[in-house]
């Protein structure tokens, strides 16, 4: 960002030296003073009033100048965003634009002091926009920016001797919020991941973009994981300005008012029932006892059979598949033994013995697909059904493999035994 700014404080020095007259003789009094630049990033706070509703937000703005036009666009910390054009005038700017989404106008002016932006943004009322009353005060960022595209060959910048610690600066905006779009323009894949684990890119393969956002401010080393030995770390600064947020008023407690007890209301009395008389309780004639029958006889009970236990056979171990060191380079000898051969239902199991990491990925149909295999990390899958099932790792295309699997698809397991019946007893 060094240069960007020096380059913008040469063309501001060439704006100085070409308003003088024709004559070269560096102006006369009276002559109209120079455009300023306003050209750059600026953060800051806005306050006022919208829809008569309070205004107190940060606001971001970036400004793009071409002679005496200015064009732009701004981001507020409740989400709200727009473009604006406008014209220079010395160090003066009259602006107008639209929102974005609601499409709401908005209109006014902006005095640049040195990196101090200070200006007002109104709007009128209408049927469907509330009303702008809005002042703003804003500082030109010093270095940096909220988003910085780099390249691979820019990170890691090789010497005859060793790679060099490429820093990266970048600034956050007032969402606290930095951005770093990596664009890998070397022939290889990368993988870039931050020494503390708070961002990991994936595989960045060439012609590739990936971006990483940063939430918090400092020094933050990272690696390339394919490349280990490829260093460089993010720096991220905070945004230039600090704003003390507006307290909130304390809320008095509600008192709720003690109820008064209600009185209980004097019972009523009721009358005593009337007594019904007893009735007359008329006797039950004599049954006569049916005569007893004879006992039927108990049925024989035949006792359940018991089935015999199943016996599984043992499983067999899984087959072993080495990633070798230095597979990136080996092709299809990156896995040994290649081609694996297999009967069905047998397991393979992958282990990287190399020292950068690895995948193991099937070329079709996403039959199987390892995570990213650090060394001395393994991988394991059974295979169901027979055929040629080839595979290569992810990070690495050229490194190949293949599992053959033979014979058909097991209807039941071997050596299970149907449970025998005893017989019944009657």
């Amino acid at each position: 960002m060094k240069s960007i700014w020096a380059l913008l404080s040469v063309a501001s020095l060439l704006a100085l030296g070409s308003c003088g007259d024709d004559n070269g003789d560096g102006g006369q009094p009276g002559e109209a003073p120079p455009i300023a630049d306003f050209s750059g990033r600026y953060e800051g706070v806005e306050r006022g009033t919208e829809g008569g509703a309070p205004l107190d937000t940060l606001l971001s703005v970036t400004i793009g100048q071409s002679a005496g036009d200015i064009s732009g666009n701004w981001l507020n910390a409740k989400g709200t965003n727009g473009s604006f054009t406008g014209t220079v005038s010395a160090n003066i700017a009259n602006f107008s634009g639209t929102e974005t989404g609601s499409g709401c106008p908005f209109a006014g002016t902006a005095t640049l002091n040195g990196n101090q932006l200070v200006g007002t943004a109104t709007r009128a009322p209408s049927a469907t926009c509330p009303a702008l009353d809005a002042n703003f005060d804003l500082t030109r960022l010093a270095a940096g920016t909220t988003i910085v595209n780099v390249t691979i060959n820019h990170i890691f910048a090789p010497t005859i001797t060793n790679i060099i610690n490429q820093t990266i600066f970048v600034k956050q905006n007032i969402q606290l919020i930095a951005i770093v779009k990596i664009i890998n323009n070397s022939p290889v894949n990368h993988w870039l991941v931050a020494d503390d684990g708070s961002f990991d890119t994936g595989n960045i393969p060439p012609g590739g973009t990936e971006e990483i956002s940063l939430s918090r401010s400092g020094d933050i080393p990272f690696h390339c994981r394919i490349h280990p030995e490829e260093r460089g770390v993010i720096h991220v600064d905070p945004p230039d300005f600090q704003v003390s947020p507006t307290p909130s008023p304390t809320a008095s407690p509600t008192v709720s008012p003690t109820p008064s007890p209600t009185a209980s209301p004097t019972p009523t009395l009721s009358p005593s029932p009337t007594v019904s008389p007893t009735p007359t309780v008329t006797p039950s004639p004599t049954v006569t006892p049916s005569p007893t029958g004879s006992p039927s006889p108990s049925p024989t009970v035949s006792p359940t059979a018991t089935p015999s236990p199943t016996v599984s056979p043992p499983a067999p171990e899984a087959v072993q598949v080495s990633i070798v060191p230095g597979g990136t380079i080996l092709g299809d000898d990156s896995y040994q033994p290649n081609p694996v051969n297999i009967s069905v239902g047998m397991t393979v199991r992958w282990t990287n013995n190399d020292t950068v990491d690895h995948t193991v990925t099937s070329d079709t149909n996403d039959l199987f697909e390892s995570e990213v295999l650090s060394p001395g990390d393994t991988f394991e899958h059974t295979f169901d059904s027979p055929g040629s099932f080839p595979y290569h790792c992810a990070i690495h295309p050229s490194m190949v493999g293949s599992v053959v699997v033979t014979g058909p698809s097991p209807a039941s397991s071997p050596g299970e035994l149907e449970p025998t019946a005893s017989p019944s007893v009657s």
